[in-house]
């Protein structure tokens, strides 16, 4: 099916609505939801650009290269893409040091962000997923991106946890963003196959396979703007995947994850903090892993 455009106002949500029973219902029903300008991007997202902006002058002067801070302090793209280009490894340190921001850490723990996650999932009880990481999309390197895929397997958690999805640029006119299929979260856990365990591929996490992938492709989907200081939440069990940048040279974004303490199946499970902690789905949830 064609990439689709999302220009619909159903399912976007201006600051006065944000904790609408509107919203709540579409979120339900859809599995996803636009939250308008929920951020602040110099309170919110600004700290997270500078941030960012020390790795890089940090391994500019290790590279010997140039390092000018923008007068707005945001992420310096152009320097980035020139460690990139000396040495690919260096800007692979940048990566995973972002896992470790302060202010990604902040946000993660920000009072609206909490607020939020217990409004849709109906507790108050939060599982908040420590691993934080920033996403840094390069044009050129499609290897990295994910195919049609629910986060659910990768973090775990609960069934009803949620993905709160926003970029530090705007992300517009298909620039690299996420495609959706809405409803799709209504499926449950999907059947998956262990592909990559040990990421011979050297692409990332892409450790597991849906087993339909194939067939997903002739969905109903689409992708929608998501503006800096927006927030894109779906459900984890929601299936989306990354497209590439047509003309963008780079994209960073940052995914905040939530998990219900009280969903049954956790409480049963002894609620694994997912791959990233070594709790391997096929070990977890070996009902849903087909066997090659």
């Amino acid at each position: 099916m064609p990439l689709s455009h999302y220009q619909n106002l159903q399912g976007v949500y201006s600051k006065d609505s944000h904790f609408s029973e509107s919203c709540l219902e579409h979120y339900l029903q859809e599995g996803w939801v636009l939250l308008k300008d929920f951020y602040n991007f110099e309170e919110d997202l600004l700290p997270i650009h500078k941030n960012v902006n020390q790795l890089i002058k940090l391994k500019s002067e290790e590279l010997n290269l140039p390092f000018d801070i923008d007068v707005d302090d945001r992420i310096n793209n152009e320097v980035f893409l020139k460690i990139c280009e000396k040495d690919r490894a260096k800007a692979g340190e940048i990566y995973r040091a972002t896992r470790h921001l302060a202010a990604t850490h902040k946000l993660l723990q920000k009072e609206e962000n909490i607020r939020l996650a217990q409004f849709l999932m109906s507790t108050n009880n939060v599982n908040v997923i420590p691993y934080v990481p920033l996403r840094i999309d390069i044009k050129g390197e499609e290897k990295y991106l994910f195919d049609w895929h629910q986060d659910f397997p990768y973090t775990q958690g609960s069934t009803d946890g949620i993905v709160s999805w926003a970029p530090l640029f705007d992300v517009i006119n298909g620039e690299g963003g996420i495609k959706l299929i809405p409803r799709s979260h209504h499926c449950g856990i999907l059947p998956v196959k262990v592909a990559d365990k040990k990421n011979a591929n050297a692409n990332g996490a892409h450790t597991i396979r849906l087993v339909e992938l194939d067939s997903l492709e002739d969905e109903e989907a689409f992708t929608i703007d998501v503006n800096a200081g927006d927030v894109l939440v779906f459900s984890t069990l929601l299936l989306h995947k990354s497209i590439p940048l047509p003309t963008q040279k780079i994209r960073w974004t940052t995914q905040l994850r939530y998990a219900n303490f009280d969903q049954k199946e956790a409480v049963m499970k002894g609620w694994p903090g997912g791959m990233i902690e070594g709790n391997w789905f096929e070990d977890i949830y070996p009902e849903y892993v087909v066997n090659n």
